[in-house]
């Protein structure tokens, strides 16, 4: 069964859906988000699969997207990773301290910033065809926003306001400034201890 999950955290909450396979004994949990145009009512799609393994589903929306209240660029957004985290390892049918992350697209920003941040917590990753450094960069983004974004599914005006949302800005301009500062590289983090990560990209 479905179970809708809310965590508060900083005066707003932070909803989510737990699924928990029958007949295993506090499964360990996998926590998986989208990117700007894949939201945790997707997400569960993959959550048989996740009970077959023997694990629960967590399925949440990425910081700036469906019902979460933080931007993508707001410092708080560790935070609530943070809070997601605890409610997990709090509960007691599940062992929310065997935890794995999966972030997809331009989510997937944060399963690699949480194997750094979270190293202790989370014991492995899945970063699935997201930005870590060079694809927060200006001569990066902005023709990935203009030029190359005629094959995205929402093209390139509804890709740039999607990310733009997402990220708490109105402009390309504001966007292009923004986003170097999401660098994990110039962040320091990659020097940092990491869980297991794995990266996955292509077509």
């Amino acid at each position: 069964p479905l179970e809708i999950v809310e965590v508060p955290f900083g005066g707003t909450t932070l909803t989510a859906y737990l699924q928990v396979p029958r007949n295993v004994e506090k499964p360990p949990v996998i926590m998986s988000w989208g990117g700007v145009d894949g939201w945790k009512e997707d997400r569960t799609r993959i959550h048989p699969l996740m009970h077959e393994a023997g694990f629960a589903g967590f399925a949440i929306d990425m910081p700036g997207t469906g019902e979460n209240p933080v931007k993508h660029t707001d410092p708080a957004a560790d935070g609530a990773f943070a809070a997601l985290i605890d409610y997990l390892r709090a509960r007691d049918d599940i062992d929310g301290t065997r935890l794995g992350v999966w972030g997809g697209s331009y989510g997937a920003y944060w399963a690699a910033r949480l194997a750094h941040t979270e190293a202790e917590r989370v014991k492995g990753a899945v970063f699935h065809g997201g930005n870590v450094h060079h694809g927060f960069q200006p001569e990066w983004m902005k023709p990935a926003l203009t030029e190359r974004a005629s094959v995205a599914l929402f093209g390139p005006i509804q890709l740039l306001q999607s990310r733009s949302r997402a990220m708490g800005v109105d402009t390309l301009d504001e966007f292009l400034k923004a986003a170097p500062k999401l660098s994990l590289l110039t962040q320091g983090l990659l020097d940092r201890p990491c869980a297991p990560l794995l990266c996955v990209n292509g077509k």
